[in-house]
């Protein structure tokens, strides 16, 4: 599987038990990876299961476990995904022999629950929970047993996912790069580079002050300090008497005020970071007024 991971580790149990309280099928997950869907895109976690031989000195008959399914969850934040089934039914029959085999659990989601991940993830690694449950069939009747594993996601595989799942492909159009030879022009299209990085990363803060630093670069590349004061003033007393060039040099000055990092609170008067679609808001903007401005040439 592409997108490999460390294998989980129990937190409640690791596996299925029979009825006399000993280990039947225990769990792991070898990898996690993704894959486009129609109108959505699919996490697949990739679940190796062994069932333990059957010591024919017990009392008891072979347990049979059918209908095994899995809750996933975002570990430690409570957030449950969905309840899905493995690709094909899976049913154990136990014998005197191990038996193993891996299955995939695939989970669809949506554009805006893989943004709200981004955002529990922060530019960080992810843990899901995998709540595995199933039904028993033993020599004292039915029963419900349940395992769960836990599923680490380092940053670097989560990315690789991320990109498998083709997610955040549609972000920005195509913008035309041009700065000749000014070098000051050349440091904003450096620092907007940076920040498409640290956007598909998930550092929302750092993707804003790196278009902080294009802006300022336009600014100096181009002379704007005074052009934007003044289209500022323009806007105050005769908006309505505008031309497009101020309106522009308006909007220029909208993004750079956004960019400010220390000055976004909320009602409560407390500091409110940067979500995923406000850092691409602002990184379009950005990208976007800098490239229409550099269709002049700097003074």
């Amino acid at each position: 599987m592409s997108g490999r991971i460390g294998e989980g580790t129990a937190r409640i149990g690791v596996g299925f038990q029979h009825e006399n309280g000993y280990e039947a099928v225990n769990f792991r997950c070898e990898g996690v990876s993704g894959l486009l869907a129609i109108g959505g895109h699919f996490l697949r976690f990739s679940v190796h299961y062994t069932a333990q031989p059957w010591n024919p000195d017990w009392s008891e008959r072979p347990s049979i476990f059918r209908g095994v399914r899995a809750a996933i969850e975002v570990a430690d934040n409570g957030g449950r995904l969905a309840t899905v089934g493995p690709e094909r039914p899976i049913v154990i029959e136990h014998h005197k022999y191990p038996q193993s085999s891996t299955s995939l659990f695939e989970l669809l989601l949506t554009a805006w629950q893989i943004e709200r991940l981004e955002e529990i993830r922060r530019g960080g690694k992810l843990e899901f929970l995998l709540r595995f449950a199933a039904e028993r069939i033993g020599q004292n009747g039915r029963a419900v047993v349940d395992a769960d594993i836990r599923v680490p996601v380092a940053e670097s595989d989560w990315l690789t996912v991320l990109a498998q799942m083709q997610f955040g492909d549609y972000l920005l159009c195509e913008i035309p790069i041009e700065y000749g030879d000014n070098e000051t022009l050349r440091e904003a299209w450096v620092a907007l580079d940076k920040a498409r990085d640290l956007l598909y990363q998930g550092h929302y803060k750092n993707v804003v002050a790196e278009c902080r630093t294009a802006i300022e670069a336009t600014i100096e590349a181009f002379k704007l300090q005074q052009r934007l004061s003044d289209a500022v003033k323009e806007k105050k007393n005769a908006h309505r008497d505008m031309l497009k060039d101020g309106r522009i040099l308006n909007l220029y000055d909208a993004v750079r005020h956004v960019c400010q990092l220390a000055v976004h609170i909320d009602a409560a008067n407390q500091y409110v970071d940067f979500s995923r679609r406000e850092a691409v808001l602002i990184y379009s903007a950005t990208a976007a007024c800098t490239a229409t401005l550099s269709e002049q040439r700097p003074a």
